[in-house]
């Protein structure tokens, strides 16, 4: 893939077969994708545009972009926020996109060796039916997941 030939991010193959499986048992039984970023705090409504768009412009975004349902300012578990002012006077960021997941959303994930790889601070929901099957921490490398989906999967 593109990005493996650019990044040897010192992966056994081992490694990024097993993932291949996991975004293949995932395009299988989730719909949607979201991804989660920490909420950032700015002064002014002028630096949260120009923080949403540093976003935008990150790499996997971009790829992403033919993709995008929507985007929305949550709290844990899709709480939906309104936006507004803190105590403090700063504006929050939307920090949850959603994305169809489906095939060509799959090969463009393929692209980096691990979930991890393409920014260590997206982290990442999969979504089936408004119920979370996977998601990712990505600052700590941890994922959760379905155990009755993943089973399948173990190490060697």
């Amino acid at each position: 893939m593109e990005y493996e030939e650019k990044c040897d991010f010192c992966m056994s193959q081992l490694v990024i077969i097993k993932y291949r499986e996991i975004l293949k048992i995932l395009e299988e039984n989730s719909n949607v994708i979201i991804l989660k970023i920490p909420i950032e705090k700015v002064k002014s409504e002028e630096e949260r545009r120009k923080e949403e768009e540093e976003i935008k412009n990150c790499l996997i975004f971009k790829k992403l972009k033919p993709f995008f349902l929507e985007s929305r300012l949550c709290r844990e578990h899709g709480t939906i926020i309104k936006r507004k002012k803190s105590k403090k006077g700063y504006y929050m960021t939307d920090n949850w996109y959603f994305y169809k997941y489906d095939r060509n959303v799959r090969k463009i994930l393929q692209e980096y060796p691990t979930i991890y790889s393409m920014a260590d601070w997206i982290d990442i929901y999969f979504i089936s039916e408004n119920k979370i099957i996977l998601k990712t921490i990505a600052h700590e490398e941890i994922c959760y997941g379905t155990a009755k989906l993943f089973r399948s999967l173990k190490t060697q």
